[in-house]
């Protein structure tokens, strides 16, 4: 994908961070500093996947909103090192209160990854650093 300004919200998506004709946005690449959507682009509660560039790779991470609240993790299960997600952009329990592994229903805390069910206990996910200005969430430097 090509390298875009750290201003760069993605376009055509609707309010509730769907592409407008009904399908999941698509799985945008960052660096450190760049924007990564609106707060309004996504549920409140909800989640989105992103390919995040770190040490010359891509790797995927996906953020959690929480109101006015924004928080990253990398997508691997501390458990099992597989994909916390089946479906694109979908990481949160059906009541949207936890963060859950589909592999084994592992649970975790939405605000800081640590694991409340299952069998991960003492581990948690992979925080990434992000940080909301003026209702857009952006990849920390």
């Amino acid at each position: 994908m090509a390298d875009h300004p750290s201003t760069h919200t993605p376009v055509g998506l609707s309010f509730e961070g769907k592409a407008d004709d009904g399908a999941p946005p698509p799985v945008l690449t960052v660096k450190p500093g760049e924007a990564l959507c609106r707060l309004d682009e996504m549920a409140d509660p909800g989640s989105r996947a992103f390919m995040m560039r770190r040490g010359g790779e891509d790797e995927e991470i996906f953020v959690i909103r929480q109101g006015d609240e924004a928080f990253g993790y990398v997508n691997i299960c501390p458990h099992r090192f597989v994909p916390l997600n089946w479906k694109p952009h979908i990481f949160l329990n059906h009541d949207k209160t936890r963060i859950l592994c589909v592999v084994h229903a592992a649970t975790f805390d939405m605000r800081d990854g640590s694991c409340l069910g299952g069998p991960c206990p003492g581990q948690g996910l992979e925080q990434v650093a992000l940080r909301v200005e003026n209702g857009i969430i952006y990849l920390a430097d």
